[in-house]
């Protein structure tokens, strides 16, 4: 019997970290047999980017902030690593996840990624390597054939078997770190919580540091 650690990596900006966040762990560390969840922060780089092609609610939170949010998601089960912090800003996801090997030498990484990224992942940088050395947890919607999409992949094909597939969790199409943001924006704090679209005690934070009225 294989008795091998699996550790399941969710990188993104969490500008601010969501609900739909921590129930996409749970939902990929199931899948993947993981007995262990990383979030992994982008950099103030990467983010300051991204938002830079928002015209509204572009608000960037820095990285300690978002550290410090992520924690609040966090358990017995789950961390966060600051491996991406100071870097480039260039997502270079093969790089981030040799970095969380060698600090995990004896366990299997999963990357959580979406069922949109597959027709992309064979454009990323060292994408041979990272197909070859790490594994892939898709989170896939209703209709969409994943297992056919590898199958019809001249690359992906060849890597099928380091690839699970799970639904989405329910109820998260409609929370998003932009919708979060608006409202914030509009102060609507209760709101937030009531529509279980971020955590109480993360929402407490941000409305310390950002609030108008605080």
């Amino acid at each position: 019997m294989d008795n091998t650690k699996h550790i399941v990596v969710l990188g993104g900006s969490f500008n601010p970290p969501t609900t739909a966040h921590q129930k996409i762990m749970e939902r990929a560390m199931v899948a993947a047999h993981a007995e262990t969840g990383i979030f992994v922060p982008s950099s103030d780089a990467y983010v300051t980017r991204k938002m830079g092609k928002a015209k509204t609610d572009n608000q960037v939170y820095p990285e300690n902030e978002r550290a410090a949010m992520l924690i609040l998601y966090t358990d017995e089960n789950t961390t966060i690593s600051m491996t991406e912090y100071g870097d480039d800003g260039r997502g270079h996801t093969y790089e981030t996840l040799c970095k969380i090997q060698k600090a995990y030498p004896d366990s299997q990484i999963w990357f959580i990624i979406g069922d949109d990224k597959l027709d992309i992942m064979t454009r990323w940088r060292n994408h041979e390597a990272l197909l070859k050395k790490f594994f892939f947890v898709v989170l896939t919607r209703s209709g969409v054939d994943v297992q056919k999409k590898l199958r019809n992949h001249p690359i992906l094909r060849f890597h099928a078997h380091h690839f699970v597939i799970c639904e989405s969790p329910d109820k998260i199409g409609n929370i998003s770190s932009t919708k979060c943001r608006e409202m914030i924006n509009r102060e609507e704090w209760d709101e937030l919580g009531q529509r279980g679209y971020m955590n109480k005690n993360v929402i407490d934070y941000i409305r310390k540091r950002h609030g108008k009225q605080s």
